[in-house]
């Protein structure tokens, strides 16, 4: 596989039929504000791909082209479902994108990027949160696609194809999470289509948490990190870190209290505010709404209130009306990748 991945990519139509998308639309003040792409030159993807005829598809559900959101953090909630098969999309199936798939021992991932983006684009991990799988994140990697990078989306440990029979904390998944994004970046040594020394971590939730104790304690340092809907304030936290493990696809309530005071130890022990220092050592950019009933607004204007006791590239958007939704699709994401992870002209 290293070989395929060194030399070219091919535009992949039906590997990703088993995938289904939880989608659950963005109000609309939200949705309607979109970051700015970066256009890429036609000449690229001659360097790129192979293009290959496809088969007419189906159009495209008119609610899909809206910005996916996570299921609830809790397990008793579920959002309303719309199921698609990804190999039927338009923009796959004509070549505008390019999707591929990775399996290697417990690693599950896909990469998407635009079949024109240049060559070195950076590399932007993209993590989903608790109850979620990779094929949950496909809108929003669309959306960092768009801007012109390749990104790609694991299954975090517990979720999606990596079904774990052995119980899993929160921290257990944070820990595993980052060994695979390791994994995911040595899969790109000597890529010559991406640069994987310059990556950002993103991620939603569990996935905000788990890029925010990435730049705490990793020693290969992202260029930047994007959080949304999670803190680094695991304190503020504890009951939704801490109340569950997750075994053989689903959450299941820890069983003794002993249990819980373990797992409560281990996530205040090493929350990311713990590490201010190399925390704030990376660009961050957290977005988090004003509503959300998981993550208090008043943690993160705690933490912004703290960190500037510290030298920082912080930036910090609570925005109100907006709960525990991906807020991905405003102006200023764009505008912090443009900054700390420049795509390169070609």
């Amino acid at each position: 596989m290293m070989n395929l991945m060194k030399n070219r990519r091919i535009v992949i139509t039906g590997i990703l039929s088993a995938f289904l998308l939880c989608v659950r639309p963005v109000p609309a003040e939200a949705a309607e504000q979109q970051p700015e792409t970066v256009e890429q030159p036609a000449e690229a993807a001659e360097q790129r791909t192979e293009a290959t005829e496809q088969p007419e598809t189906a159009e495209q559900p008119a609610e899909m082209g809206k910005q996916n959101t996570e299921a609830s953090d809790t397990p008793e909630e579920t959002a309303d479902q719309t199921t698609v098969d990804l190999s039927t999309l338009p923009e796959i199936a004509d070549g505008t994108y390019i999707i591929e798939e990775f399996d290697e021992d417990r690693l599950h991932y896909y990469e998407l990027s635009r079949s024109d983006a240049p060559v070195g684009t950076p590399l932007l991990i993209l993590l989903h949160g608790t109850t979620m799988k990779k094929g949950d994140m496909y809108w929003s990697a669309k959306i960092f696609a768009d801007m012109g990078y390749v990104v790609a989306v694991p299954d975090l440990p517990g979720h999606g194809e990596d079904i774990s029979e052995t119980p899993l904390n929160m921290y257990d998944i944070v820990l595993q999470t980052e060994q695979n994004i390791a994994d995911i970046l040595s899969m790109y040594t000597d890529v010559e289509y991406v640069n994987a020394e310059d990556f950002c971590v993103a991620g939603f939730s569990l996935g905000g948490f788990t890029a925010l104790h990435y730049a705490a304690y990793s020693e290969r340092k992202p260029q930047c990190v994007l959080s949304f809907c999670g803190t680094p304030v695991w304190s503020d936290i504890l009951d939704t870190l801490t109340g569950t493990v997750r075994q053989s696809g689903g959450n299941v309530a820890i069983a003794t209290e002993a249990e819980k005071e373990q797992v409560r130890d281990l996530v205040l022990q090493n929350s990311p505010d713990q590490n201010m220092e190399e925390l704030l050592s990376v660009p961050i950019l957290m977005v988090n709404g004003e509503m959300d009933d998981l993550i208090p607004a008043d943690s993160i204007r705690g933490f912004e209130q703290t960190a500037s006791g510290y030298p920082n590239q912080l930036e910090v958007i609570v925005m109100e009306g907006l709960g525990h939704d991906m807020l991905m699709d405003i102006p200023e994401v764009g505008e912090f990748l443009e900054e700390y992870l420049p795509v390169p002209e070609e």
